[in-house]
C-alpha cells in the first residue's frame, strides 16, 4: 500500500485553532463558509471524481465545509453541456455556487440556480444575499475575479452586497498580482482572518 502524494507532502497553512474558529463562526446564524477551488473533487453524489480537494480540507481541518472544486462544475458543465473551463474560477459559475452553498442553500439547488444561462438566473430569487458582504481568500486573481463578477451581477439586480477581496501571497509578484485586482494582501491565511474585525473578535 503507497500513501498517496498529497497526503504526504501536503503542508497545513490553517492552524489548527483558527480552522476551529472559522468551524464556529460559519455555522452562526446568518454567517456561512465554502471552499472554492480548481483541484480535482469528488462532485456530487454518482460522480466518480477524484479526492484531491477533500484531503486537502481534512488536512487543514475544515472537512465538515461545503466544497465546490472541479468534480462539482464538471457535473455542471456536462448536465448543462456548457465547457468546463468557462465555469471554473476565474468564470463566474464557480463562484456564486460557492456563495450559494455558503449561504445555506444545498449542493444540487446551488448547482441548479448556477447552471442557468444568464438571463434565466432570475437573481432576484437571492433575496437572502441582501445587504450581505462576501469574503473572498484567495492566492491566485482567478479566484478574486470570479467572486467580483457575481458582485457585479448582483448589485445590477439592487441586492446591495459588499465584496471584500483578500489575497494570501508571499512573494512580490505573487502579491502584486493581487494587490492589482483590489484585494488586500497579507502573507498567510492565519494573518489574513485575523485581520477581519467580526472575526479576530468572534470566540467559539
Amino acid at each position: 500500500h503507497q500513501e498517496s502524494y498529497l497526503k504526504v507532502f501536503d503542508q497545513r497553512i490553517v492552524n489548527e485553532s483558527i480552522a476551529e474558529k472559522i468551524k464556529h463562526w460559519a455555522a452562526k446564524e446568518g454567517f456561512g463558509a465554502a471552499i472554492m477551488t480548481n483541484r480535482p473533487s469528488g462532485g456530487p453524489p454518482g460522480f466518480e471524481g477524484a479526492p484531491d480537494a477533500k484531503l486537502g480540507a481534512t488536512l487543514v481541518g475544515l472537512e465538515t465545509l461545503p466544497l465546490i472544486g472541479n468534480g462539482e462544475m464538471s457535473w455542471l458543465a456536462k448536465e448543462t453541456s456548457q465547457d468546463i473551463g468557462d465555469l471554473l474560477k476565474p468564470g463566474w459559475v464557480h463562484a456564486l455556487v460557492a456563495i450559494l452553498v455558503a449561504s445555506g442553500w444545498t449542493l444540487g439547488k446551488s448547482m441548479a440556480f448556477g447552471g442557468r444561462e444568464g438571463n434565466a438566473l432570475q437573481l432576484n430569487n437571492l433575496i437572502h444575499l441582501q445587504d450581505s458582504s462576501i469574503t473572498v481568500f484567495e492566492d491566485t486573481p482567478g479566484g478574486l475575479l470570479a467572486v467580483q463578477e457575481v458582485g457585479n451581477l448582483l448589485n445590477e439586480n439592487g441586492l446591495n452586497v459588499k465584496i471584500q477581496k483578500i489575497g494570501i501571497g508571499e512573494d512580490v509578484t505573487k502579491k502584486a498580482a493581487l494587490s492589482t485586482q483590489g484585494a488586500m494582501v497579507y502573507s498567510n491565511i492565519n494573518q489574513a482572518l485575523n485581520s477581519l474585525d467580526n472575526f479576530r473578535a468572534f470566540s467559539p
